[in-house]
């Protein structure tokens, strides 16, 4: 009889199983999963446990997010601008310095010309006192020769002469040396050329020196 209480309580005290084993795990996933769907069921049945919006909270992310449209709209509008602006500063300063380089094209050769202008003078009064009794002489032509290429050549570079006699005093044109009283000629008009004056292309190189008539019974002409 002792020997079978020892048995017994040798029974009693042995470790489970392997049938009882599974049947252990299987319950603990059981519990597990009973309490995920607790918590999904506290969470309102979402699985991610996340909330749906109310419509405020709605109405505060839409207009959060036209304020961010909006900003971004002004950022692209403001940087539009700003590239149109560049554009006609560049636009502007092509025109300019094409404008200077044609400018610089045509009135480069003013201080060459400007340089030139005491000789022409002094052919002409060369050839406007040559004697008559060497008028005819070969070295007289070549005189008027040179000064035919060289007023020849100066014309095509855009030299031209200011008509000044007859014409009405122009300060932008003549430069009055003298005046004098003329009953036949209108007040101020230019009757005399003392020294001549000339354009390149329409810009005025050297004033003409005029005499200018004076007269108080005529009305300036015009």
């Amino acid at each position: 009889m002792a020997e079978s209480k020892d048995t017994v309580e040798t029974q009693e005290q042995s470790p489970p199983t392997q049938e009882a084993e599974p049947r252990l795990r299987w319950g603990k996933r059981e519990e597990t999963r009973g309490g995920r769907q607790a918590g999904q069921q506290a969470d309102g049945g979402s699985p991610l446990g996340s909330t749906s919006l109310s419509d405020e909270q709605r109405a505060l992310v839409d207009q959060a997010v036209l304020e961010a449209v909006a900003a971004e709209q002004a950022k692209t509008e403001d940087a539009n601008q700003k590239f149109l602006r560049v554009q006609a500063d560049f636009s502007n300063f092509k025109r300019r310095s094409e404008s200077e380089r044609e400018q610089q094209a045509r009135f480069g050769t003013q201080l060459l010309v400007g340089e030139l202008l005491p000789v022409l003078d002094n052919f002409e009064r060369a050839l406007t006192t040559i004697p008559e009794e060497v008028g005819a002489l070969p070295w007289t032509d070549g005189l008027r020769l040179i000064d035919r290429q060289l007023r020849g050549t100066l014309e095509k570079q855009g030299l031209k002469a200011i008509e000044a006699v007859g014409a009405k005093f122009d300060p932008a044109q003549h430069e009055a040396i003298i005046s004098e009283e003329s009953p036949d000629h209108a007040d101020d008009e230019v009757i005399a050329e003392l020294r001549r004056g000339y354009m390149l292309h329409d810009r005025v190189v050297r004033p003409t020196l005029v005499k200018v008539a004076k007269n108080a019974a005529q009305p300036n002409r015009g």
